[in-house]
């Protein structure tokens, strides 16, 4: 499963404008971090494959094996939780300048949060 997420990492179509504000962040210096209610086994290679400095996403539990068992690792990485686990990490929004970008329901308490962000690729806060 991993082998097929790398070699599909590369074909995701990602939008142009996307990318754009990505490198722009980078050059900047900004701490980038992914966070997503994706899993994962793709989402490790997505993020590395795109430059982020870290990852916060919804983890696949695995047996003592190494094999998937079908359970989450944790709570799924979801609306309140992404801003959950971002603060456990970094601190609350209030100790950064934070940049909130999101596509989904599940993105509206980051966004609510941000001192600067977009919505489906809308500023929705300068």
């Amino acid at each position: 499963l991993a082998r097929i997420a790398r070699a599909w990492v590369h074909t995701i179509p990602l939008r142009p404008a996307l990318i754009e504000r990505l490198r722009w962040h980078q050059q900047r210096g900004d701490r980038c971090v992914l966070v997503s209610a994706s899993p994962d086994i793709y989402l490790d290679d997505v993020a590395r494959y795109l430059g982020f400095d870290d990852l916060i996403c919804t983890r696949m539990a695995v047996d003592a094996q190494g094999r998937l068992t079908g359970d989450f690792d944790g709570p799924n990485c979801w609306g309140p939780e992404k801003l959950r686990r971002l603060t456990e990490r970094y601190g609350g929004p209030d100790q950064y300048e934070l940049h909130a970008y999101g596509d989904s329901r599940g993105d509206q308490w980051l966004i609510d949060a941000a001192q600067h962000a977009w919505y489906r690729g809308q500023a929705v806060k300068p």
